[in-house]
């Protein structure tokens, strides 16, 4: 019995959890999903969700979201029935997993609103890269968000931190997932660091969680609006950002028991061997004991297997979450300190230049007089010829110079 608790108060516009899975999504291609062992999806076949979309639809209603949305990987199978039931008010979303280096890297990537056609065209540039990829969806205009940017599908070899800096620059948009714990803090640091939105999903696969993490957008008014905003980066995650090793338990235990239930018809044959084994348990002799340690151990394992998976699980993200944050502030701080270098270089070279063009503006004055000196200089020897003084010249001067000498 899932609990339903709304965590849509509060919040003014449209939310809607963006990014939910059900029984019709399908794992990323071979050997992307390594959290997930290869004999529990390949071997006994496991899937990734046996939430029903008609469960998770009703469970993202019930928890206040204002249209049911589903995000399956690499299909929209489940959206066209999610299409038939609700029309034109629910959303129909993809995961799309996207090559991001030559070396076998890949992202994930969601994208909103998908139909037939668009599908399929996303789907080929998936295979060519994540620039070809996101320009696609920009210039097309295609609401998308980098999925949980710090869990990498594949880390082997490592994600340096350069590659890292480089796929966060393509995309204007990066999700803070529900099932993430220290990974939502580094994306709110990146965020605010170079200037991202950001949107919110609860990323849940057996309708536990679905609606508990969302994206809202506080001025939309509709669908069409809630979309507009969200390519505009007028959004924001609401809801709860953090999932506990608990919270991870309780969803593998509710994948085995969905396996058993509704992939092997579990729940008569438990049933009986329940009720068998109530009855014959008066009658068991000591030397019986043996017999039941096989299943004994068989129920130890299923249910302690999926404890200790979801223990290593976070174990291993917390670790190489906070390798990263470390690595990842390492080289803000050195990028600030050279940024604050160089700014301080270019400061001092714009000074210098004023200066040098004051020097050149001083000199060129300088010049521009020593000519015009040397032209009136020239002038004036030019224009008088060297000649004795006249009679009238001397009388004249001879007469102005004894004005105003005493007369005795």
């Amino acid at each position: 019995m899932v609990r339903i608790k709304n965590e849509r108060e509060g919040y003014e516009g449209i939310c809607v959890d963006i990014h939910c899975h059900c029984n019709a999504s399908n794992y990323p291609d071979k050997g992307a999903v390594r959290e997930i062992p290869f004999i529990v999806n390949r071997v006994l076949g496991v899937k990734e969700s046996y939430a029903k979309i008609e469960e998770v639809a009703k469970l993202q209603l019930d928890r206040g979201m204002d249209f049911p949305a589903i995000s399956d990987h690499g299909t929209i199978n489940a959206g066209k029935k999610l299409r038939e039931i609700y029309g034109g008010r629910c959303l129909v979303n993809c995961e799309y997993v996207v090559k991001a280096s030559n070396k076998g890297h890949q992202l994930e990537i969601l994208c909103l609103n998908i139909d037939e056609d668009l599908h399929g065209k996303l789907l080929e540039l998936a295979k060519e890269g994540v620039e070809q990829f996101v320009t696609y969806c920009k210039d097309n205009k295609v609401p998308h968000t980098f999925a949980h940017p710090a869990w990498f599908l594949k880390s082997d070899p490592p994600v340096q931190v350069e590659m890292f800096a480089d796929w966060i620059q393509y995309f204007d948009t990066l999700e803070i997932n529900g099932d993430m714990q220290l990974e939502n803090e580094l994306i709110f640091e990146i965020a605010k660091l170079h200037n991202k939105s950001l949107s919110g999903g609860s990323d849940d696969h057996m309708a536990i969680y679905a609606g508990t993490t969302f994206t809202n957008a506080p001025n939309a008014k509709s669908l069409d609006e809630f979309l507009q905003e969200f390519n505009k980066g007028n959004i924001q995650p609401g809801g709860i950002f953090y999932k506990t090793v608990n919270s991870l338990k309780r969803e593998i235990y509710r994948g085995v028991e969905l396996y058993a239930l509704r992939e092997h018809g579990f729940k008569k044959w438990a049933w009986t061997s329940a009720l068998a084994t109530s009855l014959a348990l008066p009658w068991i002799t000591p030397w019986a004991i043996p017999t039941l340690a096989v299943p004994l151990a068989l129920g130890f394992a299923i249910l302690t297997i999926p404890q200790a998976m979801a223990y290593q699980e976070k174990q291993r993200l917390r670790k190489r979450t906070e390798k990263l944050i470390k690595k990842y502030f390492l080289k803000i701080e050195s990028a600030k300190e050279s940024e604050d270098i160089s700014r301080q270089i270019y400061e001092i070279d714009k000074e210098m230049n004023k200066l040098l063009q004051k020097r050149n503006f001083l000199e060129s004055e300088k010049d521009n007089i020593q000519r015009k000196y040397e032209s009136l200089v020239e002038r004036l020897i030019s224009g008088h010829e060297l000649r004795p003084p006249s009679m009238l010249e001397r009388i004249s001067s001879a007469i102005f110079k004894g004005w105003g000498q005493p007369k005795y």
